[in-house]
């Protein structure tokens, strides 16, 4: 147990340095804000994956703690006016009228499903099956726009889930997630 939980504490760490090393270079480059977050996003993806697949502890405390990993490592994004990345299961697409997610986690469990919405915020939660183990799926973003909390819909398939929500006004938004204080 005490090998796991240090190989565990050497992945989040390494994942940490690989998100680290992932904004000093987009920075390098000149990117900034959404494009910084772009590129993080697999460092953190990758972060969530190690963590969430540890052994030891139970489910909800390793979904806890893949999800603080995740957004560990994209805690220097702010600083570099971006916001937090999106976990790697999460892709999103838009047209005027509405934003689509689409969680690209197979065999997700319908009745674990817990969605949130708020006119700025969303919060998703599921159970999916990971062989014979299930496992916490959690993700709460901040929205860039505003949308419409009873017009939310769903569809669970075998391979993924697509959630879409109706935005308020019928623009394209430059990002999902708003700017951050220093101005991303």
């Amino acid at each position: 147990a005490q090998q796991a939980q240090q190989a565990a504490a050497d992945r989040r760490s390494a994942a940490r340095a690989k998100a680290a090393e992932v904004r000093s270079k987009a920075s390098s480059q000149g990117r900034t804000g959404t494009a910084a977050a772009s590129a993080a996003t697999g460092a953190a993806a990758g972060a969530f994956r190690g963590v969430a697949e540890d052994a030891g502890g139970d489910q909800a405390e390793r979904t806890e703690k893949a999800n603080a990993t995740a957004l560990q490592a994209g805690e220097g994004l702010a600083a570099a006016g971006g916001a937090r990345p999106l976990p790697g299961w999460i892709s999103w697409r838009q047209d005027l009228a509405a934003v689509a997610f689409i969680m690209e986690v197979p065999g997700i469990v319908e009745s674990s499903l817990c969605v949130s919405v708020q006119p700025r915020q969303l919060r998703v939660a599921f159970r999916a099956s990971a062989g014979e183990a299930l496992r916490d799926y959690v993700a709460e973003l901040a929205l860039a726009g505003e949308v419409l909390t009873a017009e939310v819909r769903h569809h669970v398939a075998e391979l993924n889930m697509m959630l879409v929500l109706a935005k308020r006004e019928g623009v394209m938004w430059d990002r999902l997630q708003p700017p951050t204080d220093a101005g991303g």
